[in-house]
């Protein structure tokens, strides 16, 4: 793997937006989910935008939401050995519930406020 910042972490498809993402973040998710997982444009519905965060390691991230169409997409996604080294899924409810995963929980101060770290079993 050849990553310039957070290499080794779990982390969703993303990155820097490009001059051909035309300032555009649904745009820039696209585009990286496909270069990272290829993932096709016309496999995922977007579903929304979430707030802009800035991350513990000082990153700007804007979540974008999306559905894909069919669980088959996963099946056929072709992984960027240079960034990714292993693709999975867990299914929402996994993070839904209110006692069954969810190994620690704690807030740590950050920026002008405080980050919750959550670690899941």
């Amino acid at each position: 793997l050849h990553l310039k910042s957070h290499p080794g972490e779990v982390c969703f498809p993303g990155g820097r937006q490009d001059e051909c993402d035309t300032g555009n973040d649904v745009l820039t998710a696209l585009r990286e989910a496909h270069e990272e997982i290829g993932l096709k444009r016309e496999d995922v519905d977007i579903i929304c935008r979430l707030p802009t965060e800035e991350s513990v390691g000082g990153l700007c991230v804007t979540p974008i939401v999306g559905l894909l169409k069919s669980k088959e997409v996963v099946d056929h996604l072709i992984v960027s050995k240079d960034e990714v080294e292993d693709v999975f899924t867990v299914p929402l409810d996994f993070f839904l519930e209110q006692n069954g995963n969810l190994a620690d929980k704690f807030d740590i101060p950050w920026s002008d406020g405080v980050f919750t770290v959550r670690t899941y079993i």
